[in-house]
């Protein structure tokens, strides 16, 4: 090698140290001449020029990280702060639906005072006019006070549309299935509204399909209230013609698709009104001056009330002609034979083994049994039921009654047993207590029981509830009777049936527990119609004295009033009767409330029965006179 080509060498070798050194990689190395060292600065700026472009591409690339990360950053500070903004909408949601909860319980409060308040003074408007309808009056004086009755009537059935409204919106309209008369229900609706329309002189009948079977399991209150509410509707807008109210229906694998349809010749509903007819506050005619008042909620209440069994409603009208208002209803079939009123049973001798509670506290059974003609054996609690039991089996039939305070398994087993001895034919099994419990009932139906009767009975509750068992054995219908179904068959006592005739032969004491004067006067009344004799306490703590001074045929409890309420005086009464083993009093609940939970507590309470006030005459009537024959 040269000397010249070495210090070219040189030379490029110092190039490369620099630029190695100081990254400066735009810079290029330089060669004089040509040679070796001409082709090695070209070789070595080739992979400078590689190294720049690398360079560049990576500040590019790294720029564009940057960027992103800056984006990133961006984003999560986005997110934190969505991230804040749901946590705050949360918790506002959170208030809100409290508030909303609250609001709802407030509002049903204030509903339920509402109604007290409302219709305790009612209570004493009506009660007064119908006791004064029954004086001797001049007709101009009878035309006033049947106005008052009407006008109290008319703005009863107000507040209980506005009271069913309210508890449709909260979601409390709750379903009571028991087995039920589908026809007796609807002929029942139309005797109410019969009056009505033979005052208007227009036709009110029925049409029922022969074919279609009877009894079936549903709400038969609700369904009574849709009826009463359409079936009125039509007499109300219909001047002349006619009011027909057809039953139909379909049954498939015990199941039936009833259909009933309500055709009137009424005054019939515009084209562009016919959607309208089933929304709340709605009505045909709106105006101040329509003929007929209301507050256009029956309908909207009727639509919810068959959503809620799982039907549809409908309507189809012609303007001037009249109305078809329809609604079906799928209810489960009830397997029943007949009903005891068509197949009557003679009591007379029937063998009775009655099971007592070593510590009752349950009214007389033996004794009512006796006077309904039963020959009637008396045992105290056992543990071995069954041996007692099947000597008895010979060729009679034989009625175990079990009259128990609280249900356990050990009576279950026992109900178990003795149905494993003999069918329903030989053997009839029936449990009574003197407060129901929910689902009891049920329990010991499926443990072989064949009825199961709640509260005090009176004497004629008894044999229409033994005749039901002995009408229903052997059908194979595993058919429950209770005190609600045999009072479903047989319908309330109409007044002038001869219910009266089984109050005591004597006058019969009453406590009449009500802190209203108004409300005293008006049960009073009523009560010394009827031909008792009637000691006011005006609340719990003096119900629960006189008591302990006297002897009581039943007691009229109201349920709001100060000191002691009727719930307080009704469990004070009942432990005082455990203690002394004394007679279970029948107790009458009055409330003025109106709510479904309202007969259920009273029941809790200890209470036999419950009336709603304002007082309906006949009703009143017919619920004492049932427990003064206890």
């Amino acid at each position: 090698m040269s000397t010249a080509e070495a210090r070219s060498i040189e030379a490029l070798a110092r190039d490369i140290r620099d630029i190695s050194r100081t990254h400066d990689y735009a810079r290029r190395a330089k060669a004089d001449g040509s040679g070796a060292a001409s082709d090695l600065a070209g070789a070595i700026n080739a992979l400078l020029d590689g190294v720049a472009a690398r360079e560049q591409e990576m500040r590019t690339r790294l720029d564009e990280l940057k960027d992103s990360w800056d984006d990133a950053q961006t984003a999560n500070k986005l997110l934190r702060r969505v991230k804040d903004e749901l946590k705050s909408r949360k918790r506002e949601l959170d208030e809100a639906v409290s508030k909303a909860a609250a609001a709802n319980v407030a509002k049903s409060q204030f509903l339920a005072n509402m109604s007290h308040e409302i219709r305790t003074p009612m209570n004493g408007i009506l009660g007064t006019a119908e006791l004064l309808a029954r004086t001797k009056l001049e007709e101009k004086q009878k035309k006033y006070v049947n106005t008052i009755i009407h006008s109290g009537r008319a703005l009863l059935t107000i507040i209980n549309d506005i009271l069913d409204f309210s508890k449709v919106e909260a979601g409390k309209i709750d379903l009571d299935n028991r087995p039920f008369d589908l026809v007796m229900c609807v002929t029942d609706v139309v005797a109410l509204l019969t009056p009505t329309s033979a005052r208007k002189q227009i036709e009110l009948g029925v049409d029922i399909d022969p074919e279609l079977p009877r009894v079936y399991t549903g709400d038969v209150g609700r369904v009574r209230q849709i009826l009463t509410n359409i079936v009125g509707n039509s007499v109300k807008f219909t001047d002349k013609g006619h009011v027909r109210v057809a039953l139909t229906g379909k049954v498939t694998d015990g199941l039936a698709n009833i259909l009933i349809e309500v055709a009137d010749t009424g005054i019939g509903i515009p084209p562009e009104k016919i959607n309208d007819v089933f929304e709340k506050f709605s009505q045909v005619d709106g105006t101040s001056a329509r003929r007929h008042e209301g507050t256009g909620l029956g309908l909207a209440i009727c639509k919810s009330l068959v959503a809620r069994m799982g039907g549809s409603v409908g309507l189809r009208s012609t303007l001037g002609v009249g109305s078809t208002f329809w609604f079906t209803l799928p209810l489960e079939v009830h397997q029943e034979a007949v009903s005891a009123r068509e197949l009557p049973v003679d009591l007379a001798g029937q063998q009775v083994l009655l099971v007592e509670p070593e510590k009752a506290d349950a009214f007389d059974l033996c004794s009512q049994l006796e006077r309904l003609g039963c020959a009637v054996t008396v045992i105290s609690g056992t543990a071995d039921l069954a041996s007692l039991v099947r000597p008895r089996l010979h060729a009679q039939h034989l009625f175990v009654i079990l009259n128990i305070l609280v249900t356990n398994e050990s009576l279950l087993r026992q109900v178990a047993e003795l149905r494993a001895l003999a069918p329903a034919s030989k053997l009839s099994i029936v449990v009574c207590t003197t407060v129901g419990v929910s689902g009891d009932g049920k329990s010991f139906g499926e443990a072989g029981a064949q009825g199961y009767l709640s509260g005090n009975l009176s004497d004629d509750q008894l044999r229409d509830a033994m005749q039901d068992v002995l009408s229903h054995r052997g059908n194979g219908s595993g058919r429950l009777v209770t005190r609600f179904s045999i009072g479903e068959e047989r319908g309330p006592i109409q007044p002038g049936e001869p219910a009266a005739a089984v109050v005591g032969t004597g006058r019969n004491k009453v406590l009449l527990v009500e802190d209203s004067l108004v409300n005293q006067e008006v049960a009073r009344d009523f009560l010394e119609s009827m031909g008792c004799v009637v000691h006011v306490a005006k609340n719990g703590q003096e119900a629960v004295a006189a008591i302990d001074l006297d002897a009581f045929d039943i007691v009229l409890m109201d349920c709001q009033m100060p000191i002691m309420d009727g719930f307080q005086a009704t469990r004070a009464i009942r432990q005082k009767e455990r203690q002394g083993q004394e007679r279970r009093i029948p107790i009458i609940a009055l409330t003025a409330n109106a709510f479904d939970n309202d007969k259920e507590r009273c029941m809790a309470a200890g209470m036999t029965d419950f009336l709603s006030k304002p007082f309906i005459p006949d009703q009143f009537e017919t619920t004492v006179r049932r427990w003064l024959t206890a």
